[in-house]
């Protein structure tokens, strides 16, 4: 009775039964062709198994972006601007290797207060609008690698007090203004080995109260001012 449950011709004690490579097991147990899969029809038994989570177009100013639950995917899809239309709901932006250099602001992001992840590695970014990222307090990790900043602002990260992940290493910073990492209370390693720093201001890491690894290797630095590590109170490795 058990092979029933590959070509749905019998039901019972399907569970247990182990699906061939080209099939899908539904929730019920039963195996399905795999090629049934996200293709519109309900095909499960009881169930949506075979279309829940599928891909879908959720913009209509970006239709080549793709969804799947509440993430958006529009890495190289040719953007030059965020989609308008994305929903609010979503947590996981993909936005990495398009051309959003021009367009971005510091209200880009102010409807998008639930995301969680935001890559926007290789835009060309060469400059990061300060309060840019004000809303998204719940974002946890910030991926700009593989841009053209030269130039961290004060309060560029403001906002951003539980990120635990931000990646910059592909840039080529320069000069790091006082309190440009300000309101990154939660995060603990920062990268900035490899660029090209030359001048960091007094209080440029005021804000920091939870970082414990920091490096600055193999960059142009010739000194430090006076106050330029302030505000490193749990510091342990530089």
């Amino acid at each position: 009775p058990k092979a029933g449950c590959a070509d749905n011709s019998h039901l019972s004690y399907c569970k247990d039964w182990t699906c061939g490579e080209d099939q899908f097991q539904c929730w019920s147990g039963i195996c399905i062709n795999r090629t049934l899969l996200c293709d519109g029809s309900i095909d499960c038994p009881g169930t949506w198994d075979d279309e829940d989570g599928c891909p879908f177009t959720c913009s209509s100013v970006a239709p080549q972006c793709q969804c799947q639950d509440i993430n958006i995917n529009c890495t190289s899809r040719g953007l030059t601007a965020l989609p308008t239309d994305a929903e609010k709901e979503i947590t996981w932006f993909y936005l990495g290797s398009n051309r959003l250099n021009e367009t971005l602001n510091n209200s880009s992001f102010t409807n998008l207060g639930r995301l969680l992840y935001l890559d926007l590695s290789n835009n060309s970014i060469c400059f990061l609008p300060p309060r840019m990222f004000s809303s998204l307090w719940r974002l946890t990790v910030l991926d700009l690698h593989d841009n053209c900043i030269t130039h961290l602002a004060n309060g560029t990260f403001i906002g951003l007090a539980n990120l635990n992940g931000l990646h910059l290493q592909g840039n080529t910073l320069r000069t790091i203004e006082a309190m440009a990492f300000y309101g990154l209370s939660s995060l603990q390693t920062l990268d900035l080995h490899g660029h090209e720093i030359m001048h960091i201001q007094p209080e440029a890491f005021l804000g920091l109260r939870s970082l414990t690894v920091l490096d600055l290797s193999h960059n142009a630095i010739s000194y430090l001012e006076h106050g330029s590590l302030s505000g490193l109170p749990q510091l342990l490795f530089l």
